[in-house]
């Protein structure tokens, strides 16, 4: 599964492709070990993507992010976590 640093983007693709699928849109956070990361998608698409092992995260993760705290994510449209 591939991953991005940028609220903003995540929510561009959850209501996208949720809305194409009919389904609620559903936004995930993790907190990914180094590790986990397999590939990562920078200078070649200007964004920070990542493709992420999920069998080498916590079997918790990962944690939905609260729709009500979107406006206020994508006011700030800063990153939702750091670079692993």
């Amino acid at each position: 599964m591939s991953w991005t640093l940028s609220f903003e983007r995540a929510h561009w693709f959850a209501t996208r492709l949720g809305a194409l699928g009919g389904r609620d849109h559903q936004i995930y956070e993790i907190t990914a070990p180094r590790e986990a990361v397999l590939a990562t998608f920078h200078a070649t698409r200007r964004e920070h993507e990542y493709v992420i092992d999920t069998g080498r995260i916590e079997p918790t993760m990962p944690g939905i992010v609260d729709p009500t705290d979107w406006e206020r994510l994508l006011a700030t449209s800063g990153e939702v976590g750091r670079e692993p």
